[in-house]
């Protein structure tokens, strides 16, 4: 089988190969190939949540939407609980994350956009009929938090600041904490005051006065791995602040005043007639009594003069008080600061004490002496015991004493018992040399 070596067909074959494998990977590239996100998704409504048709809403994700409808990108959302998706964002298992308050800690965990989406707050919700009005009203109360939520670290942290013990109960979510708060098996509950828009009349719970730590709402990211996304998100988020008409507020007013727009219900216009009934006839009825509201009014201002000098001798007495309940601290605490010095040094007194009583008793052990009349061998230098034996001296003395011997012999032994040896006189001119 013959094949063409015409160069001139080889160049063709050459540039159709080369048009061939540059479609394809004109066709792989980016810019046409759609782009597939994974957003964690939780329940935080108005924020984020699974409606119960199944259908994905809140602001976050009417405004992410928008964006990544902008960028061609296709969102996939993968449901999971608030722990589990912070989980996932870390590890890579999510690309996006909202309804997320920015904190420096976690700052260093995720990559978070500059634009804020909106401002939230920790609330304190508890039981209606309850006393607790401020934070100090907490101590020894069993509080309903959510694992993981900014807010219940905070929360934690404040109390703690205070020196407040209060039991608290770990849930997987904000609804959870209504729930127990609703069934009476907690004092009160940490949410944020967006959910608690939208679910406070819904259980038998009442908003307290306490509010803390405000944060921004923001999209976070996986560290470190979707930069240019990150950007982009910012750049639509800039752009849709700018607009007052833009996604953002349209959303913001959807979720958060709806009341704006529609039609007025019937019962509405209804009660609104009544209401204008009856306050012609309250005027009425207020314009015959307008004398008497005056009379009594006059006593009213004499009463209310005479209680307001009661109360400011009242608080009179009361600054006095706490000025000498501060004064009289300070005394015991100086006070207690003396005594705790003094018993400080009783200690150590004490301590020495007894370790020179330890020191004494064991040197008292160690010591052993050797007392009265002791009977000794005038030739031989023994000793007689109370046995009647005659020992050694230095046996006797070691075994009635601490002392210890070693051997060895005087120079006039030495003469006397070597004197004539040759080595000996030698060993004598070498030490007189």
């Amino acid at each position: 089988m013959m094949y063409d070596t015409n160069p001139k067909c080889i160049r063709n074959l050459i540039r159709i190969v080369i048009l061939l494998v540059g479609t394809s990977l004109l066709a792989l590239s980016p810019i046409y190939a759609q782009q597939t996100i994974k957003f964690g998704l939780h329940q935080n409504k108005p924020l984020n949540f699974q409606d119960t048709d199944s259908q994905v809403k809140g602001l976050v994700i009417d405004v992410f939407t928008h964006i990544a409808d902008k960028e061609n990108w296709k969102i996939e959302y993968v449901p999971c609980a608030w722990g589990d998706c912070l989980d996932k964002l870390k590890n890579g298992d999510i690309d996006v994350l909202s309804a997320i308050g920015y904190t420096q800690k976690r700052h260093n965990i995720y990559d978070f956009t500059s634009n804020p989406l909106i401002t939230n707050w920790g609330v304190v919700v508890t039981q209606p009929g309850t006393t607790i009005q401020s934070i100090l009203d907490l101590d020894g109360k069993t509080i309903g938090v959510m694992k993981r939520a900014g807010h219940t670290v905070a929360f934690q942290k404040l109390l703690g600041d205070f020196n407040i013990n209060a039991k608290y109960l770990v849930v997987d979510d904000f609804l959870s904490v209504f729930r127990l708060v609703h069934e009476k098996k907690i004092d009160a509950g940490i949410v944020n005051r967006l959910i608690t828009s939208q679910y406070i009349n819904e259980y038998n719970v009442l908003k307290s006065s306490i509010i803390f730590n405000p944060i921004e709402i923001r999209y976070a990211f996986t560290k470190n791995r979707h930069t240019e996304m990150l950007l982009s998100v910012d750049r639509h988020l800039s752009k849709l602040r700018e607009s007052p008409n833009s996604i953002y507020f349209q959303a913001i007013d959807r979720w958060f005043n709806d009341n704006k727009t529609g039609s007025i219900p019937s019962w509405l216009i209804w009660l609104i007639c009544l209401g204008i009934i009856s306050l012609l006839l309250t005027s009425l009825w207020s314009f015959s009594l307008k004398k008497q509201v005056a009379r009594r009014t006059s006593r009213l201002e004499e009463e209310i003069k005479v209680r307001k000098k009661a109360e400011i001798e009242l608080q009179r007495a009361h600054d006095e008080l706490d000025y000498r309940v501060r004064e009289r601290t300070s005394e015991l605490t100086k006070t207690n600061k003396q005594l705790g010095i003094e018993i400080n040094g009783r200690k150590q007194i004490e301590e020495k004490r007894e370790k020179l009583i330890k020191e004494l008793h064991d040197a008292l052990e160690e010591v052993k002496t050797l007392q009265g009349i002791l009977p000794i061998c005038s030739q031989c230098k023994k000793i007689r015991d109370d046995k009647g034996y005659w020992n050694q001296i230095e046996g006797y003395i070691q075994k009635h004493s601490e002392a210890e011997f070693s051997h060895g012999m005087c120079p006039e032994c030495s003469d006397d018992l070597y004197g004539d040896e040759d080595w000996y006189i030698e060993m004598n001119k070498k030490k007189e040399k």
